[in-house]
């Protein structure tokens, strides 16, 4: 079920969406369930979300009621190279070991994100929240890192 969604996001996002123009309800469905689902079952699966174009995306995940004990966005190991995230809101994510290498996260939100070991090679972060963010083994060669908030 998950290569389903990953391949449906990957063909309805797969070009830019416009100038101030959103993702559509549909790929942001598909992007909450794949967030959310239970990772136990996951065995070799890894999301691959590569060239996808997910501006304002929120990829956090939702807390039902406002339970503090929800898990945040699971992206581990998930494959984001070249994907446009721009001011997507990756806040609290677990994207340990995720490939993000020449991603656009300008202006996102990834304070209190796990990039541990994450290949943030050639990423766009201008403008980023990494705030309390772990960068902890992170490839950081080439990124640009302009006007990004750095970890505390």
């Amino acid at each position: 079920m998950a290569n389903v969604l990953a391949a449906h996001i990957r063909g309805h996002a797969s070009k830019n969406p416009g100038k101030g123009k959103e993702i559509s309800a549909d790929v942001q469905a598909a992007l909450t369930v794949l967030l959310t689902r239970d990772t136990t079952h996951d065995k070799t699966f890894t999301l691959n979300l590569r060239h996808t174009w997910l501006p304002k995306a929120d990829l956090t995940s939702p807390a039902p009621n406002n339970d503090p004990d929800q898990p945040p966005a699971h992206l581990a190991n998930a494959n984001l190279n070249g994907a446009h995230l721009r001011d997507a809101n990756l806040g609290d994510a677990d994207l340990s070991n995720a490939d993000l290498s020449n991603a656009d996260l300008s202006n996102a939100d990834l304070s209190v994100a796990d990039l541990y070991r994450a290949d943030l090679t050639g990423a766009d972060l201008t403008g980023a929240d990494l705030t309390g963010a772990d960068l902890t083994g992170a490839i950081e060669r080439g990124a640009i890192v302009s006007d990004a908030n750095g970890p505390e």
